[in-house]
């Protein structure tokens, strides 16, 4: 089988997480191995952009960039897994900063390395 990639997006509240476990463990209990991705991550990237959050000391374009970044190093462990033959399930909450705050075309270019 081929690596598959599963992306579960909505807003905070709308039940990503509750949708994101009912699968995995249906996916577990039929013998498929399962990565489940979170955002932001786990990494030094994430754990920051959770820093950022709660302070609310920074502005609306630093922390979608960091939510940019944080995506680029979780694509660099998602690539990992589906070498792996590994189903990769990542709920997903879609920022996009209002067009008079954060610079489209910098967002737009980072988004598309991914």
């Amino acid at each position: 089988m081929a690596a598959l990639y599963i992306v579960i997006e909505g807003m905070d509240g709308s039940g990503k997480t509750t949708q994101s476990g009912l699968l995995i463990e249906f996916l577990k209990k039929n013998s498929f191995k399962v990565y489940h991705n979170i955002e932001p991550s786990s990494s030094v990237v994430g754990k920051l952009i959770q820093k950022m959050i709660t302070s609310k000391s920074y502005r609306p374009e630093t922390i979608s960039l960091a939510f940019a970044l944080d995506r680029m190093v979780a694509y660099d462990e998602n690539l990992k897994f589906a070498k792996k033959n590994t189903i990769t399930l990542y709920p997903i909450v879609l920022i996009f900063p209002p067009l008079h705050i954060s610079p489209f075309r910098a967002v737009v270019m980072i988004g598309s390395k991914i």
